[in-house]
């Protein structure tokens, strides 16, 4: 992967993307994911050949189709390793996501009470930097 490549990366985060955790099973289940949406699929095409992840298109009423593109698990772990020296916006919103994927244990192992906590504290800071009043 060149440089530039991850810097432009970077960009498209700073300007279009999201960082955020799914809380899934009533907080039992969380899932660091990263996403982008736009109205043409080429930039998200052009990520998903270079990072992995998955497109899709969905009916945008009456503006045609938006286009999603999303990345999870070990895939994240590399993207966010590759864009994070170059975001200038969304910097502290990788490095929490950064520190969640540290949390990633053996699967099907339970989790202790301090991952645990420390998972629902990066899910909180992390809420307030996506909420429009951090704007």
């Amino acid at each position: 992967m060149i440089e530039q490549d991850k810097a432009y990366a970077a960009g498209v985060m700073d300007s279009d993307g999201c960082f955020h955790i799914l809380n899934r099973a009533g907080g039992r289940r969380m899932e660091a994911v990263v996403s982008v949406g736009m109205v043409y699929p080429d930039v998200l095409r052009w990520l998903q050949e270079r990072w992995g992840g998955s497109t899709n298109k969905t009916k945008n009423g009456s503006w045609g189709f938006k286009y999603q593109w999303r990345i999870y698990g070990s895939d994240l772990d590399r993207f966010l390793v590759d864009v994070s020296p170059y975001l200038i916006l969304k910097d502290n919103r990788c490095s929490l996501l950064m520190d969640f994927r540290s949390t990633i244990g053996v699967p099907g192992r339970h989790l202790s009470a301090s991952v645990i906590s420390t998972r629902e504290k990066i899910h909180g800071d992390l809420k307030i930097l996506n909420s429009p009043a951090s704007f």
